[in-house]
């Protein structure tokens, strides 16, 4: 119940916020455009002259050099109320022109020379010729006020860099002179004494009575401080026993990994911070601990102590050194622990070296001191920059296999390694030229680079896991069942959404990093937000305006326009006309058919999304004439074959047809092109144009009937009669040979072997028909060995000779077997030519026997 509470409490405090932040938007935006602005909304007229004195007077303040950047900061803000006003104002005085001209027109041509025009219609003509004039002269008032706004906004980005830069590259004195570098050391020394001393020294300056009550409450406030110490171990106990971390055999999802980490830098963190955020609260309104030197170096302890404890606590749950599954970067266990030391190191180090400067400067030190705190504190940074640096990318193991280990890794070892040295080598040259700008006499430079350097790298690291978190919950939200139980909706789909959601935020949380980064170095993001308002909400090239976030929005509509067309398309089909009785090809036209109509639609609903005039519609069709002269009158082609295909419906879904010597059944029928799947079960894609202008062979397109035939023959001397009946028999036993027609044998052919026939019978459903002349087969062979019927061999006559003795019969398995009548027929000729060559070979060995013997 309190968690709900808390919950309940957490949503109604951000319904406020959104429902306040609009009303006070909306309340300063009124309050700025009073001042040149007059009327009501519905008709702004601009008083041209006040806001170009105000313009005037931003502009010598801007070019005075005595502004702050809070002044301009305000000018920034004035500046785009003002254009955004008068961008709106512009679009009426264009709307009213249009208006006055289709008023000129209603009044039809001017009259040629030397007819006369009806005074009524010439008094009119003048009156809106002047009104055109006058709205014209508005227009180009209202331009040049746009035009000097865009200057003063560059001019506002000039006077931002100067300031910039000014500050920056302010000059002192160097310390790499031995003399300069000598005198600070010795008042750096000076220094860490008089904090050394500073307690005593803030004692012996109390009164009496300051006195007294600081020994009376010395004890007091230890054991206050110990009594805290303990709660808040209790407390981290208690947080992390039951929400942090658990030893889980699986690893958890990464949101769940934010959460836990969450808790945890609260146990670790976020108590201890309140702890000694009461103390530094309390010190600060009790005078006594905040008098002179030791008050300064108090105060600092504690700040730069909370600050340690919530940078410690951060890396300690990014990294999670001794808990690896739930670790928010991809690392191994030795890899965290060594980088989450250095940051220790580094977070202990620049906090000393900060803390140091910082009350150098409060208490008003010599400059040169200030100058020389503020060059060890750049070097500090510039060292623990190399140092993660080395930590995150180098590893002591890649360098010792890829000299020792010879194997298929040696490669990717030497990448990596030469990789490493090279980051290093940059990071190195970095921090050199750091500490060298700071030694060199501009210490404010080197500053504000390794400051904004090592923000960089934690807003990166910060918007990297909030991205992962947020994709990860958003993740877990398409993954309820309630998207698939309640809506219908295919796991194929929710994936597609899960994918598109990471096209579109991805680029978001780009932006803003970038946008974080850019305010971090100083650029002016206020201008660069005003820019890329303009550019997302529309901006004209020539006379035409174009919007981004108005194409984008079409293209989202677009796209789910034809999802939500794709889901009715298969309700239409799977529940509607599922229960009406027609015929599955009138059914599957009908769905394309109201597919068809829905792409159309989202068409037209996405270009008056994008600000397109559906009005004009001969501009559309003189558009669409010619893209189609151009190069689009094949998609137009295929697509105008598709809608007829539809209609006319010479093939439809679940046909049987041939074309172009590809068999198989119609799959779908699709805007441009239909899809057959084969017997082979492979795609073929033929475009509807083609379709249309080839020759098909449906064989389903008034019904599924179907002719089978079986040829069988038999020996000469078996009786014709009893072997048609047989046949007859075979037919008429299967029962899915139709009765009507009834089969019927053919005699066909005296055969060479063989007295040869034809049964042939009807199918009333093709597709199930493909096994009737197989179960026919069987049939007819069981019942011809049942009757003694000879299904013969070919034979074929081999003369060997010249006597008719020679003759000899020789059977064979089919007269398909080529291979078999030519050995049949060359057997003689084989024997003949091995006698021969037995003979030849005793004549080689009796020849080589006698020059033997000769020798």
């Amino acid at each position: 119940m309190k968690k709900i509470c808390g919950w309940t409490k957490l949503l109604m405090l951000m319904l406020l916020l959104i429902f306040s932040a609009p009303a006070a938007a909306g309340t300063h935006k009124k309050v700025d455009a009073k001042t040149f602005v007059i009327g009501s909304p519905d008709s702004i007229t601009v008083d041209f002259s006040t806001l170009t004195k105000e313009l005037n007077s931003v502009e010598d303040v801007l070019k005075s050099g005595k502004v702050d950047g809070a002044t301009i900061s305000k000018y920034v803000s004035f500046l785009g109320d003002v254009r955004s006003k008068l961008q709106e104002n512009k679009a009426r005085l264009d709307t009213g022109l249009k208006n006055i001209n289709r008023r000129i027109d209603s009044l039809g041509e001017m009259p040629k020379e030397g007819e006369e025009e009806l005074p009524v219609i010439a008094e009119k003509r003048k009156e809106y010729n002047e009104e055109a004039v006058y709205q014209k002269g508005k227009i180009a008032e209202n331009d040049l006020l746009i035009n000097r706004i865009d200057e003063l906004t560059a001019l506002i980005v000039v006077v931002r860099n100067q300031a910039l830069l000014g500050n920056l590259l302010i000059y002192q004195d160097p310390m790499i002179y031995p003399s300069n570098l000598l005198k600070a050391t010795g008042q750096f020394l000076d220094f860490c004494f008089d904090i050394i001393k500073s307690p005593v020294t803030w004692y012996r300056a109390l009164t009496d009575e300051q006195k007294e009550a600081v020994d009376s409450n010395v004890f007091t406030v230890l054991l206050a401080i110990c009594a805290m110490l303990a709660v808040g171990y209790m407390l981290r106990r208690l947080i992390i026993r039951h929400l942090g971390y658990k030893q889980n055999l699986t690893p958890p999802p990464y949101f769940t990994k934010v959460m836990a980490a969450f808790f945890v830098a609260c146990a670790y963190g976020i108590i201890p911070a309140v702890l000694l955020g009461s103390f530094l609260v309390w010190i600060i309104h009790t005078k006594i601990l905040i008098v002179g030197l030791f008050g300064q170096v108090l105060s600092s302890v504690l700040y730069y102590t909370l600050y340690i404890f919530l940078a410690d606590t951060v890396i300690r749950v990014v990294f999670a050194p001794y808990n690896g599954m739930w670790r928010l970067v991809n690392m191994d266990d030795t890899k965290a622990r060594k980088i989450t030391s250095a940051f220790y190191f580094s977070f202990f180090v620049v906090g000393v070296s900060n803390m140091l400067q910082h009350i150098a400067s409060e208490e008003n030190y010599t400059v040169e001191l200030v100058y020389y705190l503020s060059l060890i504190n750049s070097a500090v940074k510039a060292f623990c920059v190399v140092l993660m640096v080395k930590r995150f990318f180098w590893e002591e193991d890649t360098a010792g296999d890829a000299v020792e280990d010879v194997g298929d890794d040696e490669d990717f070892a030497d990448a990596k390694t030469r990789t490493a040295f090279r980051v290093i080598f940059l990071a190195s040259v970095f921090a050199v030229a750091v500490v060298g700008a700071s030694a060199f006499g501009y210490p404010r430079l080197a500053g504000f680079i390794i400051n904004r350097f090592l923000l960089s790298m934690l807003v990166i690291g910060a918007f990297n896991i909030v991205r992962r978190s947020v994709f990860e919950l958003l993740k877990r939200i398409l993954l309820f069942n309630f998207w698939v139980k309640t809506l219908r909706v295919r796991r194929q789909l929710i994936e597609k959404l899960d994918f598109w959601l990471g096209v579109v935020l991805n680029p978001i949380f780009v932006v803003l990093t970038v946008l974080a980064l850019l305010s971090l170095w100083g650029m002016s993001t206020d201008l660069l937000l005003q820019s890329m308002w303009k550019l997302l909400f529309g901006f004209k090239v020539g006379g035409v305006e174009i919007s981004l976030l108005s194409i984008l929005l079409g293209i989202g509509v677009f796209f789910a326009s034809l999802s939500l067309i794709k889901i009715m398309r298969r309700k239409l089909f799977d529940n509607i006309l599922s229960h009406v009785e027609m015929d599955d090809g009138i059914r599957h036209s009908l769905a394309s058919g109201f597919g068809f109509v829905g792409f159309v639609l989202a068409m037209f609903l996405a270009i008056a999304v994008m600000g397109g005039d559906l009005s004009n519609v001969a501009l559309v069709a003189g558009a669409l004439s010619v893209g189609i002269g151009l190069g689009l009158q094949g998609i137009v082609n295929n697509f105008v074959s598709g809608i007829i295909l539809l209609f006319e419906r010479p093939v439809k879904v679940g046909d049987w047809v041939i074309i172009n010597g590809e068999e198989g059944r119609i799959k779908q029928i699709n805007i441009r092109s239909t899809e057959i799947e084969t017997f082979k079960k492979s795609s073929v894609i033929i475009p509807n144009a083609t379709l249309l202008s080839t020759s098909v062979t449906n064989l389903t397109h008034s019904n599924n009937w179907a002719r089978r035939a079986v040829t069988v023959g038999v020996a000469y001397g078996t009786d014709p009669k009893k072997v048609s009946d047989i046949l007859l028999e075979c037919a008429k036993s299967n029962k899915k040979v139709l009765k009507n027609p009834a089969p019927y044998v053919l005699f066909q052919n005296f055969g060479a072997s063989s007295l040869d026939f034809e049964l042939r019978c009807y199918t009333s459903d093709v597709w199930s028909g493909w096994s009737i002349p197989s179960e026919l087969r069987y049939e007819i062979d069981r019942r011809f060995r049942e009757e003694g019927i000879e299904i013969p061999f070919n034979q074929l006559v081999v003369h060997r000779g010249g006597g008719m003795s020679d003759i000899m019969q020789a059977p064979f398995c089919c007269m398909r077997c080529p291979q078999q009548s030519e050995s049949g027929a060359t057997a003689a000729e084989k024997a003949e030519t091995k006698e021969k060559k037995e003979e030849k070979s005793a004549k080689t060995a009796s020849v080589r026997k006698d020059a033997k013997n000769a020798n």
